[in-house]
């Protein structure tokens, strides 16, 4: 006997994707109404909460380079260079294909796909996260137990 396909759960999908969509939507309302000023000193204060917490225990970690008004990585970015810390970053090969690729030198960057700034040296493939200690990714929220909202395109995910 045939029975009819349980659609719970695509509506529940779907009734989640509206929920994320109108989070993401409040979320970047919120974030646009802050000033230059007020988004500097969170993201000094927040670059200075990550290094205090990883006080010479990280020898690699992958973290974004931001593009505004993302949080600002570029502070956060030059310490971790300054303590000899190995930053693998993103390198987007195409929207649908992520890729890695070492930065030696914060300057030593080139604009990449949608502007995104990455580094000069040759691409690797997504695996080459496996060689990190630590990863520093972007979202618009985060829950407590380190589940991301990202800004939807799955990048980060894949």
């Amino acid at each position: 006997m045939r029975t009819a396909p349980d659609d719970s759960r695509h509506s529940g999908a779907a009734e989640l994707a509206e929920q994320k969509s109108a989070l993401r939507c409040r979320l970047l309302s919120q974030r646009d109404s802050v000033t230059e000023q007020d988004r500097a000193q969170r993201d000094a204060a927040r670059a200075q909460q990550v290094l205090a917490r990883l006080e010479g225990s990280v020898d690699t970690a992958a973290i974004y380079l931001s593009k505004a008004p993302e949080p600002d990585t570029a502070v956060l970015v030059r310490a971790l260079l300054a303590r000899r810390c190995r930053l693998l970053v993103p390198a987007l090969l195409s929207p649908q294909q992520p890729g890695w690729a070492w930065l030696n030198d914060a300057g030593q960057t080139r604009p990449g796909l949608w502007g995104i700034a990455e580094p000069l040296s040759a691409p690797l493939p997504p695996d080459a996260l496996g060689q990190v200690d630590l990863v520093i990714c972007s979202g618009l929220a985060a829950t407590r137990d380190g589940r991301r909202l990202g800004v939807g395109g799955g990048w980060f995910d894949r």
